[in-house]
């Protein structure tokens, strides 16, 4: 495969090999599975994500440049934040063409900042760049963990499914498609300022010192992808029993506009949201998320299986963008 270009082998192939040629150079006394969504320092209660974004294949038509800076805060800090750590700071890389005006630059920080003051961490320090692309971003976020480390392949068969659902589903999928029936953003197509700015959800941290979590992965490229990245990972099948709870402006426009609100829910991604199992009882796992003001959602269970996910008797696959081949897979 060695000289074939990258757009023919697509993006979860080229993956997959870095992931392979990393079992060499990765800390033999890791906690975490290579591939999962954040990295642990051996010996250490220290956790590390990294995420970056290329503008181009990022920023959407109808999204401002703050509103871009804080989904690339947020990308990183999910990472963290699923794994029952509380993240404490982030670094950050960004890469600018020189004849960009810094008024976008201004713009930008302003939503990296104003996510750092809504997760009440630290800008730790970064690194700027001129770039002959328009722009890019690369954000590494920071964490201490707590007594146990969550990671994405240890669900068991018998477990339950849950989601908290802090930003509900499928908003990014509601403004894709108002965006390419009107060309517009929704406040200029539909008259509502809508925009994509999920928050990571904190408090899941809170839940995971009081409950016994056995598996955990945040909801970054779509629900159905993450739960067979969970099932995967974890060498079980899921049975999703109900759908989690949509985006309120997802219920509120998305029939009217023609919009089918379970793929939104599937598919749309950046959602933010974090799935988890665990064999203690909904009762259990809802009244103690409650106490602690998480909302979360009983939605499926772990099967014995060989990494299908299932909704109503049928297997569902899972369809993402790949940026490499330019093509929805």
């Amino acid at each position: 495969m060695g000289e074939k270009p990258l757009y023919e082998l697509g993006e979860d192939y080229i993956v997959e090999t870095i992931l392979g040629w990393m079992g060499r150079y990765y800390p033999p006394k890791s906690r975490m599975p290579i591939g999962d969504d954040a990295y642990d320092i051996p010996n250490s209660n220290i956790l590390m994500s990294i995420d970056g974004y290329s503008l181009k294949y990022s920023k959407y038509g109808w999204e401002s440049w703050a509103d871009w800076g804080w989904r690339a805060v947020t990308s990183a800090v999910s990472d963290i934040v699923c794994k029952g750590a509380k993240p404490y700071g982030v670094a950050i890389s960004l890469g600018l063409n020189k004849n960009l005006d810094f008024k976008i630059v201004e713009d930008l920080y302003r939503g990296v900042f104003e996510a750092i003051e809504s997760y009440e961490i630290y800008l730790l320090g970064g690194d700027t760049n001129a770039s002959d692309e328009e722009a890019w971003i690369t954000v590494s976020a920071v964490g201490l963990m707590g007594s146990k480390i969550i990671t994405r392949s240890n669900a068991s068969p018998g477990e339950y499914i849950y989601t908290t659902v802090e930003n509900g589903y499928g908003l990014s999928g509601l403004i894709w498609n108002l965006y390419r029936k009107y060309r517009a953003s929704p406040r200029e197509s539909i008259g509502v300022d809508i925009r994509l700015r999920p928050r990571s959800p904190i408090k899941f941290v809170e839940l995971a010192g009081q409950i016994d979590i056995s598996s955990s992965i945040d909801v970054s490229d779509g629900l159905i992808k993450s739960l067979y990245l969970l099932a995967v990972s974890s060498k079980v099948s899921v049975s999703l029993d109900k759908l989690p709870k949509a985006n309120k402006y997802v219920e509120e426009y998305g029939p009217g506009e023609g919009v089918d609100v379970e793929e939104c829910i599937f598919y749309g991604g950046e959602d933010y949201e974090i799935i988890f199992t665990s064999r203690q009882s909904p009762d259990e796992v809802l009244d103690t998320a409650s106490k602690i003001g998480l909302e979360c959602m009983y939605i499926g269970r772990v099967l014995e299986g060989d990494g299908r996910v299932i909704f109503k008797g049928k297997e569902i696959r899972y369809k993402g963008w790949d940026q490499f081949k330019s093509i929805t897979y």
